[in-house]
């Protein structure tokens, strides 16, 4: 053995993870990157189809983990692509969603999601 090798096995005793000590900081984070990969792949997605899916994927898994980052503008953007597909049930649908929510964010935001569905 050379005095560069070293035995793989041995560890320096540090976690390269992120985790609290409560167990599920590696879920949060993993949830976190997944739902900014989604919404990349919607930004940047090849037809409306695949950007409206990826949008749903991201709006569903926000609600099943209590999470707002992106719901404001995953509904807008459903609803601007469900209407430019035809699918006008799920356009207003989620057009509906989007104007319960205006209360919550700013008046700015709001007025801007409006035009950009007009």
């Amino acid at each position: 053995m050379s005095d560069y090798e070293y035995d793989e096995e041995v560890g320096d005793g540090w976690s390269d993870s992120n985790d609290d000590g409560s167990g599920n900081g590696d879920q949060e984070e993993s949830i976190s990157v997944k739902i900014e990969n989604l919404m990349y792949m919607a930004e940047n997605a090849d037809s409306d189809d695949q950007a409206l899916e990826k949008y749903e994927e991201v709006l569903a898994l926000e609600r099943e983990n209590s999470i707002n980052e992106n719901t404001f503008k995953c509904l807008e953007k459903i609803t601007i692509l469900a209407g430019q597909l035809g699918d006008f049930e799920k356009s207003k649908k989620h057009n509906s969603e989007l104007l319960d929510m205006t209360e919550t964010w700013g008046r700015n935001d709001v007025n801007e999601a409006i035009q950009n569905i007009i």
